[in-house]
């Protein structure tokens, strides 16, 4: 190596030196290389340095001294943490080293109260702390230092802490029919000051309500009455924390699923060309094949009907909102027009369904645009059904809801 015009220059690598493998003085008293050693290239895992500086006009003076290095066999620490950290959770870091040495320490220079666990297997030295994260746990900085006799090294990660309150809610949850059912939302945070707000219902991923809750303490309760087709869907309970001046919001989620029967939205009767009977419903399961009955007997293909089952999409009040759904359409289509009752059941895994026709000499198309939910021995239209509201709505502009005559040119197909 020499210097040159206040330039350091390595006869190794013929050019002059980059920074990260040698140095120079600029009046060339000291000089610096940087050498990556390689076990397989020393011998009794020793190198020896040596030195030699040439002075004088030739050169032909020299001065020299050298050094001989232990290489020890030691790679690390390694440090492990997942990031960022939750408050109230509980951290692991670990410390890694990959040596063939014996007896390697680790040790920690990290938070208070911190369990230590230690493994060590041939070539790994691994060290493992446990702590509860609290809030002034961020930027703080975890060292880990491993040690072999008179040698240490050290490693250092900043923790990041994410005070966002934890937030626990009720399991998936189902509800019958005008049967009631509570969902709760707890929450968890190591700071004093924290509150929840509103629970928000989606239903087929729209936002259709917003509920307030009756807190206790750090819990949240939602209690649901009545349950109908209505309130299925998804319940998000939302809570928020302060430390430091700085808010910290947290939401979880809980499924509430309905289970009853096929529910009839509107109803249809032409009576050109013979008599059709059009029947749209929804289920929140999957249905059995609709059965029509004339006069208490099983209509077939055979007897003079032509029956059909299709999939459509439907618009589906739920709170004031017209929500798109998949649903049904049931046909029964006869040749010849007859004064009779007819009955349709509808059936899912969790009940049935029915509704009669009387038909009698009447104008060539006939709608009925209720939706009537099974209450045995009766139906009641949705407005009757008792609704404890302790809500407010989502207002949104929309259409007006048309369940029958807006809906008489929507795509369906036929289900086998």
């Amino acid at each position: 190596m020499r210097t040159h015009n206040n330039i350091c220059f390595s006869a190794v690598q013929g050019m002059g030196c980059a920074e990260d493998v040698c140095q120079c003085s600029k009046r060339g008293y000291w000089f610096l290389h940087k050498y990556n050693v390689k076990l397989d290239n020393v011998e009794n895992d020793l190198l020896k340095v040596t030195c030699v500086m040439k002075f004088g006009a030739e050169g032909v003076d020299k001065m020299f001294d050298s050094i001989t290095i232990e290489i020890i066999d030691f790679s690390g620490p390694t440090l492990n943490v997942g990031s960022p950290l939750v408050a109230g959770t509980t951290a692991r870091v670990t410390c890694q080293v990959l040596t063939n040495l014996k007896d390697v320490n680790l040790s920690w220079n990290c938070v208070n109260n911190g369990h230590e666990y230690k493994t060590k297997t041939s070539n790994k030295y691994v060290s493992t702390l446990t702590f509860i994260v609290k809030p002034f746990h961020q930027n703080t900085n975890c060292t880990c230092t491993g040690s072999f006799e008179e040698f240490h090294i050290s490693s250092a990660v900043q923790l990041d802490v994410n005070n966002k309150p934890l937030l626990s809610s009720t399991k998936n949850s189902s509800c019958n029919v005008s049967s009631s059912v509570q969902l709760s939302c707890t929450l968890i945070s190591e700071v004093s000051s924290f509150g929840f707000n509103a629970w928000t219902h989606l239903f087929n991923g729209i936002a259709v309500r917003v509920l307030p809750g009756v807190t206790y303490g750090n819990v949240s309760m939602l209690n649901i009455s009545f349950c109908s087709y209505q309130d299925a869907g998804i319940y998000i309970c939302s809570a928020w924390n302060k430390f430091n001046d700085q808010v910290y919001y947290s939401n979880s989620s809980t499924t509430l699923t309905f289970n009853g029967p096929p529910i009839i939205l509107s109803t249809k009767i032409v009576t050109e060309n013979g008599v059709t009977i059009t029947v749209k419903f929804y289920s929140t399961s999957d249905i059995q094949r609709p059965v029509w009955f004339s006069m208490s007997e099983p209509i077939y293909h055979t007897t003079g009907g032509n029956v059909t089952i299709d999939n459509t999409t439907l618009k589906l009040p739920v709170y004031n909102r017209a929500i798109t759904c998949k649903g049904y359409i049931a046909n029964l289509s006869m040749a010849i027009f007859r004064n009779m009752k007819y009955t349709v059941l509808l059936k899912n895994e969790f009940g049935d369904t029915r509704k009669t026709f009387e038909l009698h000499s009447a104008p060539e198309s006939m709608e009925d645009d209720h939706v009537y939910e099974r209450t045995n021995p009766q139906y009641l239209e949705l407005s009757e059904i008792p609704q404890e509201r302790h809500y407010s709505d989502i207002k949104e502009e929309e259409d007006e809801l048309q369940l029958s005559r807006s809906d008489d040119g929507e795509d369906y197909e036929e289900i086998d």
